[in-house]
């Protein structure tokens, strides 16, 4: 039969089968969502927790793969100088994208057995995976929920002096600082500006004439009405959980003042997107399972001269990434000419509703949230079916971890031969980032400074722009033997072959299509990725040796962030929550 026809053949195929009837009965009594508050009871630093014996029942399954996490999260902006009369513009900052860069690394206990470890940048490889596996209908279906606006990676360029985008690879040129909107916005980064609109849009101060949101001097003709309609948005938005943006409670009716604004957000973090042993774990009942989340938490200084900004320091708190970008302020007048101006990022959680400064007509205050929460999906299950699952209620499950290690300042023309691991089980796959390495000296300002802890540039989500130069000569070796036959230039058409090879995308099957990144987006954001997992079977469940070789061909020295990930393998009675290590 022609392959062609397809609609044709579902519905002849459908007729021979006869409608299934199971499909028209229920296979759940019940279906709730009860949460789990974090352990820190709302004071913060560095680690959110969860434990969630407490909503353990013995009547209802956890449905861990349907589980989700609600973080609220602020961005400040101060200054020592005051601002102009215009005040800051709520697009001055933005997230960089995909929430997944709030959090470093996690921990995963299941009946005091730790099945995940705690793997720095962790963030890195699971975001590079959501790439390769999300399809374009997944990102316009929930992209914005999850933070996952991809950069217009063309957009990015080369900074070497202090500008009005900062140093460094900058991809913050957005140019939203005016309230109108431009097409030049629009043929620049893409998705910084749909991270905007979704970070700020919502924001109680918005009025329906305004394409983007900016503040102006409240008109003294009829401040009372837009004084009662703002708080009204602000209460709203905030009581939704819905994300806006606030000035500071002194300032006065000019808006000159040195106390800036916040960005108050809920980040919204699905367990099955964190980590892939949440994505595949089965239903269980009477298991104790404990999450721990290291955050990348910290703040940057700015200065600013003459419309030049300037990165003074970096202090990072906790973790790795700095998941903020300071936006191109090439238009924005109204930036202090003098003093510093500090962008930092935290955990903050607020019962109380926003208040209003009527100067201004802005509110200000946190979303009502008073602490992180692990909302799990709890089910009942239909009984007829619920024997079935008795019937085989020891389960194995095989989930990917990930090890990671880096290889630092590899100068421009120099190889690099570097064991990974000597010891990791089932070797899976192994993701190789291609970051300017600290150590250089190409940038102005942002000198010592690595990529992804610099407020001007997209990364980690962005790594090295035409890095993959980095991997000339590129192999992997496992227990000694070459993966590849020959050293590879790694190229474009190497990497699209190894994502099939790891059935990633949907090209296998021309029905099926996922995968978010195209020629031109590898060659401005590069990585290489291996299938490591074509072993013999004498070499399954055990333990394997892994080595990168490589030369450096770019044009300036790079930091490689190298993870592998590996198999681990357990099994869990599903009713007791009983479970032991396999491998």
């Amino acid at each position: 039969m022609s392959e062609f026809g397809l609609d044709s053949k579902i519905v002849i195929d459908e007729t021979i089968m006869g409608q299934d009837v199971r499909g028209l009965k229920s296979f759940i009594t019940d279906k709730n969502y009860p949460f789990v508050s974090d352990q820190q009871n709302g004071s913060y630093s560095n680690q959110v927790s969860f434990d969630l014996s407490g909503i353990v029942s013995n009547n209802a399954y956890l449905n861990l793969q349907n589980s989700y996490i609600l973080m609220p999260m602020s961005a400040s902006l101060n200054s020592t100088a005051a601002w102009g009369t215009d005040s800051i513009p709520p697009s001055a900052v933005v997230p960089k994208s995909n929430f997944l860069n709030l959090i470093d690394s996690i921990q995963v206990f299941v009946n005091n057995k730790q099945l995940v470890d705690q793997t720095t940048m962790m963030n890195l490889p699971v975001s590079i995976l959501s790439k390769l596996e999300m399809s374009t209908a997944d990102l316009k279906l929930e992209g914005k929920g999850l933070g996952i606006c991809p950069d217009t990676y063309s957009a990015v360029s080369y900074s070497a002096a202090a500008s009005a985008s900062g140093d460094g690879y900058v991809n913050n040129e957005t140019d939203l600082v005016s309230s109108t909107l431009s097409t030049s916005a629009i043929s620049q980064n893409k998705g910084a500006f749909d991270r905007i609109s979704s970070f700020v849009n919502c924001s109680p101060f918005v009025s329906p004439s305004q394409k983007l949101p900016s503040i102006k001097t409240v008109d003294s003709t009829n401040a009372t009405t837009k004084i009662a309609t703002q708080k009204q948005r602000a209460v709203a938005a905030a009581d939704q959980g819905l994300p806006y943006f606030t000035l500071g409670a002194t300032n006065s009716t000019t808006l000159n003042d040195t106390q800036a604004a916040a960005w108050n957000f809920i980040a919204y973090i699905p367990l099955r997107r964190l980590c892939d042993l949440f994505a595949r774990m089965p239903l269980i009942k009477n298991s104790q399972v404990r999450l721990v989340l290291n955050l990348n938490l910290g703040s940057v200084v700015i200065t600013n001269a003459s419309g030049v900004v300037s990165l003074a320091s970096t202090n990072m708190t906790a973790g790795n990434t700095f998941p903020l970008m300071f936006n191109n302020q090439s238009s924005n007048a109204t930036f202090p000419t003098s003093g510093t101006t500090t962008l930092s990022l935290s955990v903050q959680a607020n019962t109380a509703p926003p208040t209003l400064n009527p100067a201004i007509g802005c509110s200000y205050g946190y979303p009502m949230l008073p602490q992180c929460r692990l909302f799990c999906q709890s089910i009942s299950v239909a009984p007829n079916y619920e024997e079935k699952i008795l019937a085989n209620r020891t389960q194995t499950v095989r989930y990917l971890d990930w090890f990671q290690m880096s290889i630092n300042n590899v100068a421009a023309g120099s190889s690099y031969s570097q064991t990974v691991s000597t010891s990791l089980p089932n070797v899976a796959c192994a993701v190789v980032v291609p970051f300017q390495a600290s150590a250089s000296t190409i940038f102005a300002t942002a000198t010592g400074v690595d990529q992804y802890k610099s407020p001007f540039d997209a990364a980690p989500e962005q790594s090295l722009p035409l890095g993959m130069a980095a991997f000339k000569q590129l192999n992997f070796q496992v227990n000694g033997s070459n993966v590849w036959t020959n050293n590879h230039q790694f190229t474009y058409d190497q990497f699209a072959q190894e994502v099939k090879s790891l059935s990633l995308n949907g090209s296998l099957k021309r029905e099926l299509a996922s995968g978010l990144m195209d020629l031109t987006d590898w060659q401005y954001s590069p990585f290489a990725i291996c299938d490591l997992g074509d072993r013999i079977d004498a070499e399954v469940d055990a333990y394997q040796s892994v080595v990168i070789n490589g030369t450096n061909g770019a044009a300036v020295a790079v930091d490689l962030k190298v993870f592998v990930g590996y198999w681990k393998t357990y099994t869990i009675d599903v009713l007791t929550g009983q479970m032991e290590k396999v491998f």
